[in-house]
């Protein structure tokens, strides 16, 4: 498939989500084990179903976009001539390129960036990411098996109700607490371990930049000299992660995209951490119902699934200008932040569309509120919730990282949907002895 990328300054051009219909990223290893030869893999991968979904981004892309989806039999629900149309359907590969050739022939500026941008969508979505990521020294090879993180919360008031602060422990206690819970992770299979510092459940007050450094840094320090796990650290604030990496921090998990700080691009770009970038909206009504925790309501996006990755890679985009290079960049659909739990139950099914941002792709359903009011059930009884939405989010989209309370339960969950899928590498992570 031709390589051809859009510029950085053209990304902006088009909205594109491509899923594969019947999770094409493991057709060809299921093809070739059936004893299919190359022909008859190409035919067959030419002839699958995509699920795509466009939008334009400016008034010039209007009529492009409108042009190849009735060229495709698309239907727009929107008025083709203004910005924000949108055209959805399900076509086969053979017809989207078809269609894309043209655009490529095309002499018209819109319709040609289309045809770039069209075509990165699908590399981006149907084929494997192309790079390692290194996290501390461990090299990640992307597609062979799903991560999985640990979640360590230095926080008394963790709406799971595990921080190592919870009912007021001493810092030192909660130190202990953290290594504990940390060395019982990594024994239990954990890949990475992510620690934080504030709350970041629906509602939490803030955590100033003194307080989180003092329940973080002595944490990090004594996990270090505990565990060589990976450790990323849970914050947002450019002086927390700068001091994190330099205690021993391997990469940032910042909910902002690096967007509440401005110092944070500049962090990053400095060092060699990976960093996540979360979609995150907080400007919706927090709602709280006895027992079950907060959870937002009232939120509305004009298009679910097409906002969030429009989001997304914008802040990529961001980031790589800023010097960040693309294997450093992770994504994250940020369920639970600024989504109602109808729409983060969306999120859950149409993940595949985020494959099309061609990014690592991370998700957290750990014990979040979309779990517990579809199941009426408080945080310390979601585990089961948990693993059943981590084996389905699996199954759709084939996630490289998911973030978990419960490590051995969030493995085996993924260890027998990458099972299921035709996975037949045992291992993405590298040790340096291993390499």
């Amino acid at each position: 498939m031709n390589n051809l990328r859009p510029t950085q300054e053209h990304r902006r051009a088009y909205t594109i989500g491509i899923e594969d219909a019947g999770r094409l990223v493991r057709l060809p290893a299921l093809l070739i084990e059936l004893g299919l030869g190359p022909d008859k893999l190409i035919d067959q991968l030419a002839r699958s179903s995509l699920v795509v979904r466009a939008r334009s981004r400016g008034a010039a892309g209007a009529r492009a976009l409108a042009d190849l989806g009735h060229s495709l039999g698309l239907p727009t629900g929107d008025d083709p001539s203004q910005p924000g149309a949108v055209f959805t359907g399900c076509v086969t590969i053979r017809e989207l390129e078809q269609a894309i050739g043209a655009l490529e022939a095309s002499s018209t500026p819109a319709s040609l960036q289309l045809g770039v941008e069209m075509r990165a969508a699908i590399a981006a979505a149907l084929e494997p990411i192309p790079f390692t990521s290194a996290i501390g020294d461990r090299q990640i090879h992307w597609g062979q098996r799903t991560l999985v993180m640990g979640i360590i919360n230095v926080t008394p008031d963790s709406f799971s109700g595990d921080g190592a602060m919870s009912g007021g422990r001493a810092v030192e206690r909660a130190i202990r607490t953290a290594v504990e819970q940390a060395l019982a992770m990594e024994e239990d299979g954990a890949d990475i371990l992510d620690v934080g510092a504030e709350s970041t459940r629906p509602g939490a007050l803030p955590v100033d930049e003194d307080e989180e450094l003092r329940r973080l840094i002595p944490v990090i320090v004594a996990i270090r000299e505990s565990s060589r796990v990976p450790l990323s650290v849970d914050t947002y604030k450019s002086a927390v992660a700068r001091a994190a990496l330099s205690e021993g921090a391997d990469m940032i998990n910042d909910i902002h995209g690096m967007q509440r700080d401005a110092g944070m691009a500049a962090t990053l770009a400095a060092s060699q951490a990976p960093v996540v970038l979360m979609h995150n909206r907080l400007d919706a009504t927090v709602s709280t119902q006895s027992g079950l925790g907060n959870r937002y309501v009232g939120v509305r996006y004009p298009d679910l699934m097409l906002d969030v990755i429009e989001a997304l890679a914008d802040l990529r985009d961001a980031a790589q200008a800023q010097g960040i290079e693309q294997p450093r960049l992770f994504v994250d659909p940020g369920l639970g932040f600024g989504k109602t739990v109808e729409q983060s139950l969306r999120i859950i099914e149409r993940a595949g569309t985020l494959r099309t941002l061609g990014q690592p792709l991370l998700l957290g359903p750990s014990r979040k509120s979309f779990v517990g009011y579809t199941l009426g059930l408080p945080p310390e009884q979601r585990t089961i919730g948990t693993v059943a939405t981590l084996a389905y989010a699996v199954a759709r989209c084939g996630a490289d990282i998911v973030r978990v309370h419960d490590v051995r339960a969030g493995l085996e969950a993924v260890t027998i949907a990458d099972a299921a899928l035709g996975a037949t590498q045992p291992s993405g992570i590298a040790s340096p002895e291993e390499r």
